[in-house]
């Protein structure tokens, strides 16, 4: 079994957010055999706060976190299908913000076999 890890849950994680950190990690120890993964979306949403401010630290901390999980490989053509949804389907963003950015369509579009997924929506694991 597949669970994609989506931008908010690695930096709730790597970061220790006081709310959230400690129930994504039970979660995730308790998960079993499951093969956690990310997209290289979610990497480059993740990498941007620690190159902006120049945190040695925490750039180390997220490769250390990302390192010990799958990195999807998103073929350009799965981006290009997000930008033609997000074009043709403009009113999903207004109604349903969490699936609107291109991660969770790129992430469901490549990872077939996935069962489960950890995402923006914080009411699904509290």
């Amino acid at each position: 079994m597949s669970i994609y890890l989506d931008t908010c849950i690695v930096i709730y994680v790597v970061e220790r957010h006081p709310l959230y950190s400690a129930s994504i990690e039970t979660l995730m120890r308790d998960a079993g055999a499951v093969d956690f993964c990310y997209s290289p979306l979610v990497r480059l949403e993740c990498l941007v706060m620690p190159f902006r401010t120049n945190d040695t630290a925490l750039l180390k901390l997220y490769e250390a976190f990302l390192g010990a999980q799958r990195l999807l490989e998103l073929p350009s053509a799965v981006f290009d299908e997000a930008a033609r949804l997000r074009a043709a389907h403009q009113s999903l963003k207004r109604r349903m913000p969490s699936i609107w950015p291109p991660r969770g369509i790129t992430a469901a579009r490549n990872c077939g076999q996935m069962t489960g997924g950890l995402t923006q929506s914080h009411r699904e694991w509290q």
